[in-house]
């Protein structure tokens, strides 16, 4: 049960996935890194 309902829902990301989800990922992990980085807690 719990099987086919992962199947479902990751088929379901995939597909979302699709539509542009990465590239708001990748936009937020872009700010996100360069405000960590003028913080300078991080260094690249």
């Amino acid at each position: 049960m719990l099987r086919i309902g992962l199947d479902k829902w990751k088929r379901f990301f995939m597909q979302w996935s699709e539509l542009g989800f990465r590239k708001e990922v990748k936009y937020w992990w872009k700010n996100t890194h360069a405000r960590m980085e003028a913080k300078g807690c991080i260094v690249s």
